[in-house]
């Protein structure tokens, strides 16, 4: 690893530096990051070759620091993004329900006009919020009962014989029809007539 856990990235900035300071380095030659044009022995340079390589190096640690500014403007836009996103999502949950008041006052008692289009959208997403919370109960022993269903598998050969698997509906329908019979039941003469 490199020296105080500053990984990859500082490696290479520190390596672009040297390059730039020293365009005489043995890295130049050695190095697959190189340009071919820079490659040449560095015994060979002259004053154009060495403001050459130093320019190369220079050039991509300009380039590897405005990335990481970059990734700075990045990570605080990421951070209001986040945060706004942790504000907006409840708010946005609750302000229909807010607007019902609005839509409850009487016609002629506030200043502004009540419009039709939000206190119609309000009532509605008033109604599926009770749907839902009528029907969640039921939803989730559905997914509870498809979740265990779901998981059921491996078992033998034989268990997948069509003979076994019309067995098993019929079960399952005689075990339904049970229920309905018995709430049809219960429903007529009372709860502890139908148990008997």
């Amino acid at each position: 690893g490199t020296k105080g856990g500053c990984g990859g990235l500082c490696a290479q900035l520190r390596v672009d530096a040297a390059l730039a300071c020293r365009p005489t380095d043995p890295r130049w030659v050695t190095d697959r990051r190189c340009w071919p044009s820079a490659r040449h022995p560095s015994g060979s340079l002259g004053a154009w070759g060495r403001l050459g390589r130093r320019w190369l190096a220079v050039r991509r640690l300009s380039l590897r620091v405005a990335g990481l500014g970059a990734l700075v403007h990045v990570a605080a836009a990421a951070l209001v993004w986040a945060l706004a996103t942790l504000v907006f999502v409840p708010y946005s949950l609750a302000f229909p329900l807010l607007q019902l008041g609005v839509c409850l006052e009487a016609p002629g008692s506030s200043s502004s006009p009540r419009l039709i289009l939000p206190c119609v959208l309000s009532w509605g997403y008033a109604a599926c919020l009770a749907a839902l919370a009528v029907l969640a109960p039921h939803i989730s022993r559905f997914q509870l009962t498809r979740a265990s269903l779901r998981d059921a598998r491996n078992f033998p050969e034989a268990f997948y014989d069509p003979a076994v698997v019309r067995d098993v509906y019929w079960r399952y329908r005689a075990a339904l029809s049970r229920v309905e019979v018995g709430r049809f039941v219960h429903g007529k003469v009372g709860r502890f007539v139908a148990l008997e």
